[in-house]
């Protein structure tokens, strides 16, 4: 299965990306990236190649590297001398359960309609020019380049800020119940991380969370 015919070429032109429609696309989303800090592209994938896509994941599922482990959402987690001087209800001192599985980019055959998406220039040159980048590679690790995340009933990932400066997710299969995405825009700053604001959205605060999934710019 080619890229060209993964992507709904038609309604999102990424390989040509000087079109009239191709610059509307690319404004849309860059608009919505800086007002809410999430772009969606709801049909980005093509039906066929989507049912082909969750059908790659569900055979390489029992491949999947599990881990059941509790973390805080920062990219680092401070020793337990610095998080004991921490005060109460500090979100450095919350810890969250993550539950999940990850089938590896490297358990991808070449053929694999995931890895030639990702793998397709035109693909990388469109979110490059969505995230206003001049320039952007795929990842060389053969491990962590592309992953499936694998989601079982009761799973979950816990809320976490990423060590990237955004995050590029594709939807393969919804969840027959649950499933949502939160997630809260520009909700700290560099020069402002807003403790008691993350503290009221880690305790549920239904004024900074949204739900839905895409390409995002979070934190």
């Amino acid at each position: 299965m080619s890229p060209e015919r993964i992507v709904d070429l038609s309604r999102y032109p990424i390989a040509d990306l000087s079109s009239p429609q191709g610059r509307a696309v690319i404004a849309k989303g860059r608009a919505a990236l800086a007002g809410d800090g999430l772009a969606l592209l709801p049909g980005f994938i093509r039906p066929e190649a989507l049912a082909a896509m969750a059908a790659e994941a569900q055979a390489l599922t029992p491949k999947a590297f599990r881990r059941d482990e509790w973390y805080g959402i920062y990219a680092y987690d401070p020793d337990e001398a610095s998080m004991a001087a921490l005060p109460e209800g500090d979100p450095r001192r919350r810890r969250f359960r993550s539950r999940m599985g990850a089938i590896a980019y490297d358990l991808l055959p070449e053929e694999s309609p995931i890895r030639r998406l990702y793998e397709w220039p035109a693909l990388t040159r469109f979110i490059a020019a969505l995230t206003a980048e001049s320039e952007l590679h795929t990842c060389a690790d053969p491990l962590a380049s592309c992953v499936i995340t694998v989601l079982e009933p009761g799973d979950s990932h816990a809320w976490h800020y990423d060590q990237n400066d955004f995050v590029v997710s594709l939807l393969l299969q919804s969840a027959e119940r649950g499933g949502l995405f939160e997630y809260a825009p520009n909700i700290r700053s560099e020069g402002d991380e807003n403790v008691a604001g993350v503290a009221r959205m880690l305790e549920g605060d239904p004024r900074l969370r949204r739900g839905d999934l895409g390409r995002d710019r979070v934190g």
